[in-house]
């Protein structure tokens, strides 16, 4: 078994593009997206109602050595406190197969 971090992000679909980059940047291409999630949080109902996008929210998971999360860490913040959205972080442990 191998510790690692698992990092759940829901921002809105307009930005997660913007979250990936953040990963990318430091060597981390791996990831899963849900788009078009609903839910609601302290900016109200997200529903994907909409023309477009804009009111839609998408999950990501990476999941990533802990050495790379903390090097992600202050970027993912800032990105967050500029757009909003929930960002989780967890140990997990992996099964090496």
């Amino acid at each position: 078994m191998e510790a690692l971090k698992k990092v759940q992000i829901i921002i809105s679909s307009l930005e997660a593009d913007e979250i990936i980059e953040v990963f990318e940047k430091h060597g981390h291409n791996a990831y899963t997206r849900i788009e078009d999630i609903k839910g609601r949080g302290e900016r109200g109902t997200q529903d994907g109602q909409g023309l477009a996008r804009a009111f839609s929210n998408d999950m990501l998971i990476f999941i990533v050595q802990e050495s790379t999360f903390e090097s992600v860490r202050e970027e993912l913040r800032e990105l967050m406190e500029e757009y909003g959205g929930l960002c989780l972080v967890n140990t997990v442990e992996s099964l090496l197969h």
